[in-house]
């Protein structure tokens, strides 16, 4: 398991999160563009289609940035 927190904005535009993520569980969510913030001790990669599957991008632990595509699911790794 992860440790911390992942924060996002979610499909209706408001901001949400995942608390201590299970490390290589795929979590079918949607990422809209705009800040995520990775405040755990594990790697998010995302992914533009469900199931972990499509492009997909990465944001090391401690890392937050703003993002213009859209993201269908997450996996945590460490």
């Amino acid at each position: 398991m992860a440790v911390g927190t992942f924060r996002y904005q979610n499909s209706s535009g408001y901001s949400d999160q995942i608390q201590n993520p299970e490390e290589y569980r795929t979590y079918n969510i949607d990422i809209t563009p705009g800040a995520v913030e990775n405040n755990t001790n594990a790697t998010v990669r995302m992914y533009t289609e469900e199931d972990g599957r499509g492009d997909s991008d990465y944001l090391n632990p401690g890392n937050s940035r703003y993002i213009t595509t859209s993201y269908r699911s997450c996996v945590f790794t460490t």
